[in-house]
């Protein structure tokens, strides 16, 4: 039979266990509530700005560049959502391709992300675009 403090430590393990999923449930309805805020164009929780998606930008080129949606996470768990020729697109830090993707010729692949901007490198460029600076997005 476990002693009380072995039962008790257990216990206290448990409760641990199911706060962190707890926490991290909130953490993923929070992010999925603010980007459905983005994309319609209403309020913050706070009420005190009005986030608007900027339509997707054309290069020197005339082609489409990539739009940043939203980044979510903290410090070294970053992940951006991205749209590019129609579709969308979940890139994680430290992972080139985005998630669920195989590389192909086409396929815009991550340089770097930070908690406001991103960078992709596609086939011939490399774009960057930060959030809350539609005007600053760039094309090399």
């Amino acid at each position: 039979m476990p002693s009380p403090a072995t039962v008790q430590a257990a216990s206290v393990q448990n409760e641990l266990l199911g706060d962190q999923m707890l926490v991290r449930e909130l953490m993923r309805l929070d992010a999925e509530q603010a980007a459905l805020r983005l994309r319609k164009g209403t309020s913050s929780a706070a009420g005190d700005t009005v986030m608007t998606p900027t339509p997707q930008l054309r290069g020197d080129s005339g082609q489409l560049r990539p739009k940043l949606q939203a980044i979510y996470g903290v410090g070294q768990r970053l992940l951006a959502e991205v749209s590019w020729q129609g579709q969308s697109y979940i890139y994680l830090k430290g992972q080139a391709l985005p998630a669920g993707r195989k590389a192909d010729a086409s396929t815009l692949r991550l340089k770097s992300i930070s908690a406001r901007c991103i960078a992709l490198q596609g086939p011939d460029r490399l774009f960057e675009s930060c959030l809350g600076s539609a005007g600053h997005e760039g094309v090399r």
